[in-house]
């Protein structure tokens, strides 16, 4: 156990009701101050315990009582939070975290919360320790000085003595007032474009010089926040836009879902009725209204708009309730009419508010939330939750004939018609109750406080054993996430995961897996098994048309490797070889491995059947299958036939030169010759397979190989006398002499020059001299007398090629893609470097065409460094 674990449970069994210092725990571990405080604030980074703002700072268990206002997370009190702002409260959360924090510019308009959000930012870095508990958070609206530059520069930097008329002392800034914490300007777009080149240093080096003052730079450790609901690429400075990496969007309230407009006016009201202390009954008519209005102020003026509600009726009020319908406020209230209201009161007794959707904290539904600790607490008490939340919210809506969820929030309909089309998809078919307790839990973790602050997830642990319940409830939840359904909140997910799992049962242990090539090919056929057979047997996975067997392989091996597979895997494929399949995949299985080819429907449907009649895997393996799997011979190797390969750098135009010469030497009958793009060779021969290359005797190529596989017969070696084609010489038919000067007079310029079928060789000879020493030139490289004669052959024959209409035209390769700006340089150059060529021939060349002779300039190039 580590000493910070031992420190937690010191704490728990010690300090359970009351709270502890760091000098406590040092004196007790024999550790020094600096250290317990350490091992302290990392606890509360990690929610175990919870700490004040008094000197000395006192630390304390988490619990949960009526004087605990800790949220699980800062940001928690940002309505949207973890809904449709979640994305943006993640930046602000990596701002603060990274080293000496971010710049952070919010954008939006008026009355989004841009200031709140600002202050929350300042409080999280307080609530994680990345800043001191007392740092100054100073705030600055820019617009207050938008008509005077030189004094929003004093008050922002701060003058010198002298620095202006009146200056009679030297007079700090609001940038020094913030050092060590955070400055927040506000309406940002008021900064003058002075001021803006002024905070490029303050940003980059944390210095700057008052006003009046040339000599002194003064350095401070401000972090930013800045706020503007105008439009950035207008007005400011591009210069001063690049400095801040972080933007958060906020959208208006008209703009937010409708669980979140909801959540927003029901906390309004909550707050008017803790201020005015008096119970606040909204007509649910009303309420739709109000939390449905576009509002130009945005949430400002709805807060505003209620406030002056409650303020104009606050004087008619009787027996501490005020009543808004749509027609006005009146004072009486009868008992029937309470099912039409949603009420917000105002407990004198206990001093807190409490609306309809949120339970008292010692109703028995928060008892029971109180109660969950892990996944396997969740899924025990979850029956008994659900129970009491009906209760708890049908007594509160006077609702004496049941509760339909749906009624309540009209909106939930079409996600629960989706949630219960996912089930069948999985064989899980669910009634009207149950989906009437599904939308209660959706309903609830929207609105309820209580609800939203638990944290509890499906560990990686119980994802093993629940995998196929957490699959059916993620995939219900992205089905309507469209539709303002609460789908990110991890715990509602864990929750729909116990629900699965205590309303489903599966009959087979053994995983089934369907991979097609097509949209929807393997996710259509496994939702039709598994309606058909009522059971989750198969997960599907589509694979785009143009993925090969190694994406399939790593796509299966990810999900294999999260989740059990002791009982054995069957895997079934529409296509790929399921050798290469088996010795990648075997690794990540635990129990056995049945992959069978060419899938079909019969096919899934007939080992579906067995599956879920509990049939073992090995039953599987051994069973006749003929009717369903089709004959099929393995065959491995470029070829089934005795092989030579040649590859060539500066393209496969001289390897079918090549090609013409070895075979007229070869007995066809016996040996098949085989050209091969170069990078294609380099990718078989990284396999490290020799299976690849089981029938190639050679592989003959203009470059040096390292390869063991198999032996290279090096063009260039053989061009210079430093090697010999002898090894060919049992499949050769003449003699092997000759074959080696054809070879030899192909790489020389009058051996090319003969290749020419209709261009003059003497003038194309001196054209494409002129274009091989304008790289040499252009790239301060020389090319050896073999290299420049292949590129002779490779450029003569791409004209020849040009000519003809028959120019490479096809996707540039990832190499050049990685290399996008450096070979837009290459293009260019190139397009002047063939001017002439271009002019003479009126040829077009494609940027293709360019990327086989980047690729050897390259390599060149490469050597040379």
């Amino acid at each position: 156990m580590s000493v910070k674990d031992k420190i937690f449970q010191y704490i728990v069994h010690h300090y359970e009701k009351k709270e502890i210092t760091a000098y406590d725990v040092a004196a007790h571990f024999s550790m020094s101050r600096n250290t317990a405080s350490s091992h302290l604030n990392q606890l509360v980074k990690e929610g175990k315990i919870n700490k004040d703002n008094t000197r000395p700072t006192h630390f304390f268990l988490r619990t949960v009582n009526e004087n605990d206002d800790q949220k699980a997370d800062t940001f928690s009190s940002f309505i949207g939070y973890q809904l449709s702002i979640r994305n943006e409260i993640k930046k602000c959360k990596a701002a603060v975290n990274y080293p000496n924090g971010l710049p952070v510019l919010i954008k939006g308009n008026s009355g989004v919360g841009k200031s709140y959000l600002a202050s929350l930012i300042y409080r999280y870095a307080v609530d994680h320790s990345v800043i001191d508990d007392h740092a100054p958070f100073i705030v600055l609206n820019c617009a207050d000085y938008a008509n005077n530059v030189e004094l929003l520069s004093s008050v922002l930097f701060g003058y010198q003595k002298g620095a202006f008329t009146g200056a009679q002392e030297t007079t700090l800034g609001l940038i020094d007032e913030a050092d060590g914490g955070y400055l927040f300007l506000d309406e940002v777009h008021n900064l003058s474009a002075e001021n803006q080149e002024k905070l490029f240093i303050l940003i980059d080096q944390h210095k700057f010089r008052r006003l009046g003052d040339k000599k002194n730079w003064q350095h401070v450790n401000v972090r930013l926040i800045m706020a503007t609901t105008e439009d950035i690429e207008s007005t400011l400075l591009s210069t001063f836009r690049r400095r801040i990496p972080l933007e958060i969007n906020l959208p208006d309230y008209d703009k937010r879902s409708y669980m979140e407009r909801f959540n927003i006016a029901a906390f309004f009201y909550n707050e008017q009725a803790k201020i005015v202390q008096h119970d606040i009954y909204v007509d649910k008519k009303y309420f739709a209204t109000v939390m449905s209005t576009r509002y130009d102020g945005n949430i400002g003026e709805l807060k505003n708009r209620i406030k002056v509600q409650i303020a104009e009726n606050l004087s008619t009020a009787s027996d501490n309730k005020i009543v808004l319908t749509k027609t006005g406020a009146y004072n009486r209230l009868a008992s029937f009419e309470v099912a039409s209201m949603y009420r917000f009161i105002w407990n004198n007794e206990s001093k807190r508010q409490n609306f309809i959707g949120y339970p008292d904290k010692h109703a028995t539904a928060a008892m029971q939330i109180d109660q969950i600790f892990d996944f396997k607490s969740l899924i025990n008490r979850l029956p008994r939750l659900i129970e009491d939340i009906e209760n708890e919210l049908s007594s509160a809506l006077a609702s004496h004939h049941g509760l339909n969820i749906a009624d309540l929030i009209p909106e939930l309909t079409d996600m629960l018609r989706k949630m219960s089309k996912v089930g069948k998809h999985y064989g899980l078919t669910f009634n009207d109750k149950e989906i009437n307790e599904i939308g209660l839990l959706i309903y609830i973790y929207g609105i309820n406080p209580l609800f939203m602050s638990r944290t509890f997830t499906v560990l990686e642990k119980d994802l093993m054993i629940y995998f196929r319940s957490f699959t059916i409830s993620t995939t219900m939840l992205k089905a309507c996430s469209g539709q303002n359904c609460p789908s990110m909140r991890s715990c509602l997910a864990a929750t729909l995961t116990a629900y699965v799992q205590l309303h489903s049962h599966f009959s087979s242990n053994v995983l089934a897996i369907i991979v097609m090539h097509g949209e929807n090919n393997a996710t259509s056929l496994a939702y039709t098994a598994n309606e058909m057979i009522g059971d989750y047997i198969y997960q599907g996975f589509d694979m785009p048309i143009n993925v090969g067997v190694k994406e399939i392989i790593q796509r299966v091996n990810e999900y294999v490797r999260s989740i059990d597979t002791s009982h054995g895997l069957l895997l079934l494929v529409d296509m790929g070889s399921l050798e290469e399949m088996y010795e990648k995949i075997i690794q990540n299985v635990n129990g056995d491995l049945l992959i069978v080819n060419n899938v079909s429907t019969a096919m899934v449907l007939n080992y579906g059947l067995k599956l879920h009649q509990g049939v073992p895997l090995m039953e599987l393996i051994e069973s006749e299958m003929a009717d369903f799997v089709p004959h099929k011979q393995y065959y491995a190797g470029l070829s089934q036939k005795k092989n030579v390969l040649i590859s060539c750098i500066s393209g496969e135009g001289i390897a079918v030169k090549m090609k013409d010469i070895v075979s007229k030497y070869i007995n066809a009958h016996d040996v098949e010759i085989i050209t091969m793009d170069y990078r294609h060779l380099i990718e078989l021969i990284n396999r490290n397979k020799p299976l690849i290359f089981k029938n190639t005797i050679a592989i003959l190529t203009t470059s040096n190989l390292d390869n063991r596989i198999l032996p290279i017969i090096n063009i260039e070696e053989i061009v210079n006398g430093m090697s010999s084609l002898n090894s060919l010489s049992p499949f050769l038919v003449k003699n092997v002499k000759d074959c080696t000067n054809e070879i030899i007079k192909l790489f020389t310029l009058e051996g090319a020059s003969e290749r020419l079928n209709f261009l003059n060789p003497v003038k194309v000879i001196n054209e494409v001299d002129r274009v091989i020493k304008g790289y040499e030139k252009f790239y301060n490289i020389e090319f050896k007398n073999f290299l420049r004669i292949n590129l002779f052959l490779h450029l003569s024959a791409m004209i020849e090629r040009l000519l003809k209409g028959e120019g490479i035209d096809e996707p540039l390769t990832p190499f050049i893609r990685n290399h996008k700006e450096v070979f837009q340089d290459f293009v260019d150059f190139s397009n002047l470097n063939f001017k002439e060529i271009l002019s003479t021939y009126n040829l077009v060349i494609p940027k293709a065409e360019y990327a086989t002779i980047y690729q050897i300039i390259a390599q060149v190039v490469a050597n040379k460094s």
